[in-house]
């Protein structure tokens, strides 16, 4: 695929809006541009990323500017919801260099009562270096899935301190003098 280079689009404040929603992403501005779906996987495959078939459920990719909006397979009543909820970012990744992985995720919601649909419509928008915002919504507009802000990493970063064991030794009431 074609190497886009970085997005960094000014970092933006929102208001978290009072319904338990968070996050509301922003309306078109101006033509979305179309991503082809095998582009997306071969440029991701070409980073490092190695996604099966059971996790390559995104069907439709827009970009406009730091905006992803997406289309993804959501799961049948009888399958995991995990290889569904990870599709929804992986539009996103077409918005930073290299591999990076999520590191650390801030107000996550998921609505239980709206996981009955065949698919859904994600929105997601990069801001700063590494952040991430994400609404997953039904077709019918009902919120599923959203989180404020997911922090990524480059793998470089992450996959030294999960290859190393460091032992603390943690203190007993007892062995500490008053």
């Amino acid at each position: 695929g074609t190497d886009t280079g970085p997005i960094r689009p000014p970092v933006v404040a929102r208001a978290v809006r009072d319904d338990g929603v968070g996050w509301v992403p922003p309306m078109p501005s101006q033509r979305p541009e179309p991503v082809d779906v095998e582009v997306l996987y071969r440029e991701l495959e070409s980073r490092g990323y190695g996604y099966s078939p059971a996790f390559r459920l995104v069907s439709h990719i827009e970009r406009e500017g730091s905006v992803f909006r997406s289309e993804v397979q959501a799961p049948r009543a009888d399958e995991s919801w995990a290889p569904a909820l990870d599709a929804c970012v992986h539009a996103t990744l077409l918005g930073f260099e290299g591999l990076m992985l999520p590191f650390m995720w801030k107000n996550v919601r998921l609505d239980r009562t709206t996981l009955a649909t065949d698919r859904l419509l994600v929105t997601s928008e990069v801001f700063g270096d590494s952040v991430v915002r994400l609404q997953c919504r039904t077709p019918e507009g009902r919120v599923v899935f959203s989180v404020d802000e997911i922090e990524f990493r480059p793998a470089a970063q992450i996959r030294p301190a999960l290859e190393r064991v460091e032992w603390h030794r943690i203190l007993r009431a007892q062995d500490v003098e008053p």
